[in-house]
């Protein structure tokens, strides 16, 4: 039997159209045959095929070459692999079968690109221009000075922050040694920022030219290198200016709790408490829903970090629909605080001398909870955590400071020569005997010395000596009411603090309502 040599293109449309017919009629010879074909097929290289190797008598192609074909062409389809001239084959970037695989070709000499797109028989080739291949952007200049911000890390120690900041440890030495004295290491809070500035040059490279501490919102603390490598400490304070702000809020849980969320100071809280406590039972008489509006006066920074309330200007407390209105008013170079209608705000004596005490015993016959009978209770009692200050209901002289029988810790002030006060229960005593004391004026803690089942205080009002109902002499004034002009000047000022409220509630910015706690 001879050799005749065949046409490539023509075996492979003739093989595929075999395939197809051979995959559907064929039987389970295809698998068991393949590994035989393979073998023929890598014997016999690439010299010509004798005829009764690749076709049958009826002049049909083997089933091993079918099989042969079939395994090839799938393999490349699945592994998307596309051949080129000058590489070999290579992965294609799409996932598409081999015979419409597009094979892209960019010619070195002219800069185009040479697109083969595959068919049954023949390629054909298109040019275009290639897209030209953006030039890599140049590295931006480092500049020759910036700065960096870093943080406070708990447990952080000054050698920890010039660490940080990548000064070298001698130079860290010397830095430390320079703030000594003008700075308090437990003075910065985990969370604070501290700014670094840096100089950079080609041969120093980087190097720390400063770095800003703010120990408190008020002092600014710059350590700076010299060109020499020496450290220099500048302390410098900052500035306050004052401003007016105004809030308007509803009582819906307690008046302290409000008036802080709407951004008050604590001092102006203090004030407000202390002021209204000559008329209010901040326990029973405040409602929830009642009204409260603060006109006051604050100390701030230029950058907002630090406020400190100043003075309370006005005050209107609407409870339960009615307004109780209190106003500062210069009268004869003497700042003091009036009702709506002129009357003396200060009285006698405080009505409550605890900030936010409940009553729990009035004054009145009771059944004693210790003693466990009747008796007569000749005071009133006013429920407090312990701690919480004691102040002195009216300006007077200490007569007795110390413990006394049941009363536990116990304070008495001498007034005048008819009224004195007592306080018991205290759990610290702040005052002397014989000290002069102003009213309002903190003398003790609320405690629960003595007879005594919780910590409250007992408080007594005695008139020549004999204990009274304190609520009777609660409303007993001691200043004089406003007439003639400074009623009118009054009247004018009430006016002028009413609209300042309104405009400042009404401003856009609403900067006014906005607080932060006073620094201890």
């Amino acid at each position: 039997m001879g050799f005749r040599g065949f046409n490539l293109a023509s075996l492979v449309a003739r093989t595929l159209k075999n395939m197809t017919f051979r995959l559907v009629t064929g039987s389970r010879r295809i698998v068991l045959s393949a590994p035989a074909a393979v073998f023929h097929a890598v014997r016999c290289g690439v010299v010509p095929f004798k005829d009764r190797h690749v076709y049958t008598r009826s002049g049909r192609l083997r089933l091993r070459y079918v099989a042969l074909m079939a395994t090839s062409f799938l393999g490349l389809a699945t592994s998307n692999l596309s051949f080129t001239p000058n590489h070999g084959f290579e992965i294609a970037e799409a996932q598409a079968g081999f015979a419409s695989v597009p094979v892209d070709v960019i010619s070195s000499a002219s800069g185009r690109v040479v697109t083969f797109n595959g068919g049954d028989d023949t390629a054909v080739a298109s040019l275009a221009p290639a897209a030209p291949i953006a030039p890599a952007k140049p590295a931006l200049p480092r500049p020759a000075a910036y700065s960096r911000t870093m943080t406070v890390h708990p447990g952080d120690t000054l050698s920890d922050l010039m660490q940080n900041a990548s000064l070298a440890s001698d130079a860290a030495a010397d830095a430390i040694a320079a703030l000594k004295g003008h700075i308090n290491p437990q003075a910065l809070k985990a969370g604070q920022g501290i700014t670094v500035h840096y100089t950079w040059n080609q041969h120093d490279g980087e190097r720390v030219k400063a770095m800003e501490f703010e120990p408190t919102p008020l002092t600014r603390v710059v350590l700076s290198q010299g060109a020499g490598g020496a450290f220099k400490v500048d302390k410098l304070q900052k500035p306050l200016k004052q401003e007016v702000r105004a809030v308007r809020t509803a009582i819906t849980s307690s008046l302290y709790g409000d008036l802080r969320r709407a951004g008050v100071p604590d001092s102006i809280i203090g004030e407000f408490i202390k002021v209204y406590s000559y008329s209010v039972d901040f326990q029973r008489d405040i409602w929830n829903g009642d009204k409260v509006e603060v006109l006051y006066d604050v100390n701030r920074t230029d950058d907002g970090r630090f406020v400190r309330g100043d003075t309370l200007l006005y005050a209107s407390l609407t409870m339960r629909g009615k307004p109780n209105v209190i106003v500062r008013f210069n009268m004869n170079g003497q700042a003091d605080y009036f009702d709506g209608n002129g009357n003396p705000i200060k009285k006698a004596l405080l009505r409550t001398p605890v900030d936010g005490a409940r009553v729990t015993s009035a004054y009145g016959v009771r059944r004693h909870p210790i003693l466990g009978y009747t008796k007569m209770h000749k005071g009133m009692d006013f429920g407090a955590p312990t701690g919480t200050p004691i102040f002195a209901a009216g300006d007077g002289v200490i007569s007795r400071a110390g413990v006394f029988k049941g009363y536990g810790n116990y304070v008495s002030i001498k007034h005048n020569g008819t009224y004195s006060t007592a306080y018991g229960h205290m759990s610290k005593i702040l005052v002397r005997a014989g000290e002069r004391v102003r009213q309002g004026q903190i003398i003790g803690r609320v405690g629960a010395t003595g007879m005594a089942t919780g910590p409250h205080l007992h408080f007594e009002v005695m008139k020549a000596g004999a204990q009274i109902n304190p609520a009777n002499v609660a409303n007993l004034s001691i200043g004089n009411k406003l007439v003639g002009k400074q009623l009118a000047r009054f009247q004018q000022a009430s006016a002028s603090a009413k609209d300042s409220i309104q405009s400042i509630l009404a401003s856009p910015a609403k900067v006014q309502q906005v607080s932060f706690e006073e620094p201890r």
